[in-house]
C-alpha cells in the first residue's frame, strides 16, 4: 500500500488489492458484534478504461434485493457525508 494513501487517507491513492487486503485485516481483527465482522458483503468493481463504464460485483451472503437496498442506504450515507443531504 502506498505510504501516502495511509498518511492522507485518500482512497484515490489506494490500489484495489491494497483496499481489499486492508478490508480483510479489518474483518479478521473485528469482534463478532462489530460492523466489520458482518456476515454479508459486496465488492463492486469499476472499469472505466477506454471511456467505458463497466461494472461487476462479488457478493457474500447477499440476495440481489439486499444488494439494491444496501446501495440505496449507502447512497444516502455518502451524500450526507458530502454535505448534500
Amino acid at each position: 500500500m502506498s505510504f501516502m494513501a495511509l498518511v492522507k487517507d485518500d482512497a484515490k491513492l489506494w490500489a484495489p488489492k491494497d483496499m481489499l487486503r486492508n478490508a480483510i485485516q479489518d474483518i479478521e481483527k473485528a469482534k463478532p458484534d462489530e460492523t466489520r465482522s458482518a456476515p454479508k458483503a459486496i465488492v463492486i468493481w469499476l472499469d472505466d478504461r477506454n471511456g467505458e463504464y463497466t461494472i461487476s460485483f462479488n457478493r457474500a451472503g447477499m440476495r440481489s434485493s439486499e444488494i439494491l437496498g444496501l446501495l440505496e442506504v449507502a447512497k444516502v450515507t455518502i451524500l450526507r457525508g458530502m454535505g448534500h443531504v
